[in-house]
């Protein structure tokens, strides 16, 4: 995680963190993504399909902070995550783009030239190239890249539910509150 902090800090950004399935990267993000101010976080498939459904249909009904439906076009969503301390984009190449989203991401990754990015990725820079294309991937490694090594700790925790995952908190009992004395 101070790899990735510092990385933040002198805006080598976008900054990527890299690893196989289940050994924290969404963790580290979710910390290092708390430290700002603003944040936003999406998973990138997720993303796409809305900013895909703006350019459809024109617009996607979303709802603001006091829960109440605003129709969002793909222009605003963009000045949003332009505007925003950090994005993370969670999951980057789970699957092929099509040349649509392709452009989309391109967009997305454009807005946020020169300011946090962090991105999580199970892929090698090659499965990118296949996944994401070569705009894209060229544009996710002109930051840095953040290995993360390890096992899948959900894994482990399944098949040994009474035991501690490596790197994991150790569990505590009692309440979430602290005591109160009167």
């Amino acid at each position: 995680m101070v790899q990735t902090l510092l990385a933040l800090g002198n805006r080598q950004s976008p900054v990527i963190l890299a690893g196989r399935v289940g050994v924290g990267k969404s963790t580290v993000a979710a910390l290092v993504a708390r430290s700002f101010v603003a944040w936003s976080w999406f998973a990138c498939d997720d993303l796409l399909t809305t900013l895909m459904d703006c350019r459809q249909h024109g617009s996607v009904q979303r709802w603001d902070a006091q829960g109440y439906a605003v129709h969002t076009t793909e222009q605003q969503m963009l000045r949003r995550l332009e505007q925003i301390g950090i994005l993370v984009l969670d999951d980057v190449g789970t699957r092929q783009l099509s040349e649509a989203q392709t452009e989309a991401l391109r967009a997305v990754l454009d807005c946020r030239v020169r300011k946090p990015l962090l991105v999580t990725t199970n892929c090698t820079s090659e499965q990118l190239l296949a996944s994401v294309g070569a705009r894209n991937t060229s544009r996710l490694l002109a930051g840095a890249v953040v290995k993360i090594a390890g096992t899948d700790r959900r894994r482990e925790m399944a098949l040994n539910p009474h035991k501690t995952a490596p790197g994991s908190p150790p569990k505590m009992g009692g309440t979430d509150r602290p005591e109160q004395h009167t």
